[in-house]
């Protein structure tokens, strides 16, 4: 899965898995794939 880069920019990432480590409301995550879908 394709994370947003100003996600990956804004909050530090888990080398591991590669998400945010900062805990994302599942809206949230929505609209920043409504956003990429673009």
């Amino acid at each position: 899965m394709a994370e947003a880069p100003c996600l990956r920019l804004a909050s530090p990432v888990h080398p591991a898995t590669g998400f945010a480590m900062m805990p994302l409301p599942p809206f949230d995550l929505l609209q920043t794939r409504r956003q990429l879908s673009r």
